[in-house]
């Protein structure tokens, strides 16, 4: 086995293998070896369909995330037949990091940081090098420029700075022709001088210039002499393109084929009733990269940091993007391939071997990308705005009349799911001693090689040692206080006489204390983890706050001492009979505060700090926080709302505790 990768795995049981394995030892395919093992390949499902979607039989997916997200899809699958009657069509985007495990997701978010910041790089020193702002356009052609060195992948002729943004001089190309692979990722792209690109039309460079040896043994030999990607350079040099890659290429760049989204797509194509219609295919997956290229084309800008309503832009661009539309797509990019052929050229059409007409695409070229309908983008813009009904009045979209307006049209409003679960770790893993803490301070054992400046006017009983502290200080200012260099060879304690004292490893040092209450446990104390919820109480037009966490719950205690600022635990104030309860908050509940002579808070509560005693709340779409929310004094109202799956809220009444 140590040649085997045991990096997926198999879902056969060793006796399926058994009885399988016989039959494509005669030669059977797969499917059809598990046929003539007695086993259903396809596994249609025949039993009966539903109105609305029933409980997902997740025990064969071991991710929670994923798991979580499945059962929210299906909350929000069924909410909308209960509001607009069974659908058509259902098309599914997965986010690219949902299938993948933590250390993947990780390696992802690295990538898009990197990417983002080189990116704001090559904006910087375009803004200082024009004095203007840049488009996207022009950063992408800066960021290749400098990729091939300056030069024109096709040609490899020198490109200057000032010719680089000259109108027509440079353009940006898909390697393989995005009509033909729908790949519009940065390894599919080239900066190549005009009048190459318009020659090229819709060909691979080897369909291009192939037959002139001369040349591609030369742009070979610059293509392996570079330092652009792998995946670049194997498009680059391609020499053969079969009609089934290009099929490929488009299925894989256009719909997902992910385990996890084809399951979630095929559960709801076997187990939904659609209202009937003439479309064959009921539930399509969208690839994450085609609803970016949309956007693109379209011109809807994703900008995470606004908030979370670039959700809805991606579901939007998702409904729309059908299998007509991208045929049209397909349609409108050989177009613009072909745009630079002459009407005197013969041209031949690589898919179909066939003579282009050019005649044909004249009308074509004229047109805009293509879009679901007329005003997609404008009215899409409008819907996700801050106030749709005020820009919809003043910016006239020709579906929209003004009855609809003021009856239909509202802000979007985000729904979040409570976080209510109590499980996980109950207090942090460090014991401390209770000796440790003298006087609201925190005695701490430091190694020599982990000291830092600040730590030299902190040490403990200074006056006791003050020959070994000193000589600390000395060492370290000795190395420009760098403890690790400082430190590196044995330590000794300087002495009188002169001769070798004792080797020291570590030194205490007075620091602020770690947290104000903690458990007692194994003769030490540790700091309480995870506050699950707080508790809200009022008495005489005051609010008050009580902090319930995993280990009240875990413990079985009810916790009734409300948190005061600057106060330890002990001081705080308990709430008697006299004081009423008005409701729980958990991380991801709707709260909004009414003061008397501020303005107020409508948001999802996120937190609570103990030490000053106030709130932290987040604007429903994450588009803003605000901290240090006080509720003692002032408040007119302290309301708490529930949030249905799409965004609708209602007040709570007052419970019991």
């Amino acid at each position: 086995v140590i040649d085997i990768s045991f990096s997926k795995f198999n879902n056969l049981s060793v006796k399926a293998i058994n009885k399988i394995l016989p039959f494509m030892k005669e030669g059977f395919q797969y499917n059809e070896a598990c046929e003539k093992a007695g086993y259903d390949f396809k596994a249609i499902y025949k039993g009966e369909k539903f109105k609305k979607l029933p409980v997902i039989d997740i025990h064969e997916i071991v991710n929670p995330v994923v798991k979580r997200a499945l059962a929210q899809s299906r909350k929000v699958v069924n909410a909308i037949i209960d509001k607009y009657d069974s659908p058509i069509r259902i098309n599914i985007e997965l986010a690219r990091e949902l299938s993948k495990n933590f250390k993947d997701r990780k390696a992802i978010e690295k990538e898009q940081k990197e990417n983002r910041v080189e990116i704001e790089k090559i904006r910087t020193e375009l803004k200082d090098l024009f004095g203007k702002e840049p488009t996207y356009s022009e950063v992408l052609k800066y960021r290749l420029w400098q990729m091939q060195n300056c030069e024109c992948a096709y040609s490899q002729q020198q490109i200057g700075i000032n010719e680089l943004f000259s109108q027509g001089y440079c353009e940006i190309d898909h390697i393989i022709p995005f009509s033909r692979c729908f790949d519009d990722s940065l390894s599919n792209k080239v900066l190549v001088l005009g009048k190459e690109n318009q020659r090229k039309g819709n060909r691979t460079p080897f369909e291009y210039f192939g037959d002139n040896i001369e040349r591609w043994n030369r742009f070979e030999v610059w293509v392996k002499g570079s330092h652009l990607n792998y995946k670049k350079k194997t498009n680059l040099l391609k020499k053969k393109v079969s009609k089934e890659e290009e099929r490929e290429w488009k299925a894989r760049n256009l719909q997902d084929t992910k385990y996890i989204c084809k399951y979630i797509a095929n559960y709801i194509n076997n187990k939904l009733k659609f209202k009937e219609s003439d479309r064959k295919q009921k539930v399509i997956t969208i690839n994450g990269r085609a609803t970016s290229i949309l956007r693109g084309y379209w011109g809807l800008t994703k900008v995470r940091e606004d908030g979370d309503k670039h959700h809805a832009l991606d579901a939007a661009v998702v409904a729309v993007a059908t299998q007509g539309l991208v045929q049209k797509i397909s349609k409108y990019s050989k177009a613009r391939e072909l745009r630079g052929i002459r009407e005197s050229d013969e041209f031949i059409d690589i898919e179909t071997g066939e003579v282009v007409n050019l005649e044909e695409y004249r009308e074509e070229r004229k047109e805009l990308f293509p879009r679901p309908w007329k005003e997609f983008t404008e009215e899409l813009k409008i819907r996700l705005s801050n106030n749709p009904r005020a820009e919809l009045m003043n910016n006239k979209i020709s579906t929209y009349d003004d009855e609809f307006i003021k009856t239909n049209i509202k802000p979007i409003f985000v729904s979040r799911v409570p976080f209510r679960k109590s499980k996980g770790k109950i207090f942090k893993e460090t014991v401390y001693s209770k000796k440790a803490f003298k006087e609201n301070k925190f005695i701490s054992k430091v190694n020599l090689t982990d000291l830092k400046e600040k730590d030299l006017k902190n040490f403990y009983n200074y006056e006791c040692d003050k020959v070994l502290y000193d000589s600390i200080e000395k060492r370290m200012a000795e190395f420009k206080f760098d403890a690790k260099k400082a430190f590196a060879d044995e330590f000794r304690k300087p002495t009188k006489s002169g001769k070798l004292g004792p080797i020291v490893r570590s030194v205490k040092i007075v620091k602020d204390v770690p947290f104000k209450d903690g458990i007692d446990f194994n003769e030490g104390v540790v700091a309480k983890e995870g506050m699950v919820r707080i508790d809200v109480y009022e008495k005489d037009k005051k609010y008050f706050i009580v902090p319930v966490y995993r280990y009240h719950i875990a413990n079985r205690i009810k916790p009734n001492k409300a948190a005061v600022a600057s106060k330890p635990e002990s001081e705080w104030i308990e709430m008697d009979d006299s004081y009423e309860f008005k409701f729980s908050l958990y991380k991801n509940d709707l709260i909004e505060l009414r003061y008397e002579k501020k303005p107020g808070y409508f948001g999802y509560y996120d937190g609570f700090d103990r030490s000053n005693s106030t709130l932290k709340i987040k604007e429903h779409d994450s588009s803003d926080e605000y901290k240090g929310i006080g509720v003692k004094t002032g408040v007119l109202e302290f309301n708490k709302y529930e949030v249905n799956v799409l965004g609708k809220f209602y007040k709570v009444r007052e419970g019991k505790r």
